[in-house]
């Protein structure tokens, strides 16, 4: 928690973090959480360590084959950190219907899932107020979409002179929903100022459906 103010640290250690779905990039990002401090994180992904994704490097090689990725990656990072609450939820992300569970987290990260399930999740997200986060490949790209709802900070902005006051501004942003953003029409877009991937994804989605 180095460079952190108390207050800060405070959020960090109170914070409760869901991960469904353990890619690659899921694995580095519980990695670098839990070396951080935050205060509880709960895997979820019930596929078998034999079929654990090759990024996840937090499945020992001597794992037995038909153990849980989630148990396996828990127990990994628990020992990098003894001061995290690490656990793992049984079952898999597209296998969940009931979505409530999920108003005990601040935060969702949900990896590699399909359209369907990013869809379900973004929702009920919104719904319980939950920050979340997707990430996906697609071949040789990759993206990931964050919905935090309302989100509120404040702008701090350089003096006007030198040896002037700092300003500061407090600022809201209205993040779309992952509905939103995918499906939105083309109509009015600044097509140079919209990187050609959207239009991949898109297509990505359309298919999928």
């Amino acid at each position: 928690m180095h460079g952190l103010t108390a207050a800060q640290a405070a959020v960090l250690t109170a914070a409760k973090i869901l991960i469904a779905g353990l890619q690659g990039v899921a694995a580095e990002v519980a990695k670098n959480i839990v070396l951080a401090g935050v205060g509880q994180l709960t895997l979820l992904d019930e596929s078998c360590c034999a079929q654990a994704a090759p990024g996840n490097f937090l499945v020992p090689a001597a794992a037995p084959r038909k153990s849980r990725v989630a148990q396996q990656s828990s127990e990994t990072l628990q020992h990098m950190n003894p001061l995290v609450t690490v656990s793992a939820r049984s079952g898999s992300p597209e296998a969940e219907t009931d979505l409530s569970f999920i108003k005990g987290y601040q935060v969702l990260l949900l990896a590699g899932a399909n359209l369907q399930t990013m869809l379900r999740y973004d929702q009920a997200c919104t719904a319980y107020g939950v920050a979340f986060y997707t990430v996906i490949s697609r071949g040789s790209n990759s993206y990931f979409f964050a919905n935090l709802h309302e989100h509120a900070y404040t702008l701090t902005k350089a003096p006007q002179s030198e040896g002037g006051p700092q300003v500061t501004e407090a600022k809201t942003v209205t993040f779309p929903s992952l509905e939103q953003a995918l499906f939105r029409s083309w109509k009015g877009l600044k097509l140079r100022r919209t990187n050609s991937l959207f239009f991949t994804v898109q297509g990505c989605m359309l298919f999928e459906q």
